[in-house]
């Protein structure tokens, strides 16, 4: 992943909190040791109930 940060330069990055066999924590300090890049924590639960919309 580090590689590819500095492969295509993107101007943000959306880091998942379920990255299967990462934490993404490490992943989260590994990327601010190399870049000051905005970054956009993701997560969801499966927990939710479902709400239908009127």
């Amino acid at each position: 992943m580090l590689r590819a940060l500095n492969e295509y330069r993107p101007d943000s990055l959306i880091l998942s909190l379920r990255l299967p066999g990462l934490d993404p924590w490490e992943v989260l300090s590994r990327v601010r040791d190399i870049s000051d890049l905005p970054i956009a924590v993701w997560t969801w639960s499966t927990g939710c109930r479902k709400r239908s919309v009127p």
